[in-house]
């Protein structure tokens, strides 16, 4: 795993060699239920890659649940945002 910079400037682990976030692939494995199989040709990974991405969310997942949490909140709120202001249009 490596990291980067998130949008909201906070570090974000990603899959290295990779843009691909590991919230994403827990997410996908985890509450979507794809399977290694699916969830390596969904994203073009091997199953070294998935294995250590499904068991760094393991190690940090209370961390990586709270930014995951933190994002949909903000995605809710930007929606209701937009609804509220289509409606004020």
């Amino acid at each position: 795993m490596t990291y980067r910079q998130g949008a909201s400037g906070q570090p974000v682990a990603v899959i290295s060699g990779t843009g691909i976030r590991v919230q994403t692939i827990a997410i996908a494995a985890y509450r979507w239920g794809l399977s290694p199989e699916q969830l390596a040709q969904e994203y073009g990974l091997i199953e070294t890659q998935l294995s250590d991405a499904l068991g760094f969310y393991r190690m940090y997942q209370t961390q990586i649940d709270r930014a995951i949490a933190t994002e949909e909140a903000i995605e809710l709120a930007y929606c209701q945002y937009l609804q509220l202001k289509k409606k004020d249009s």
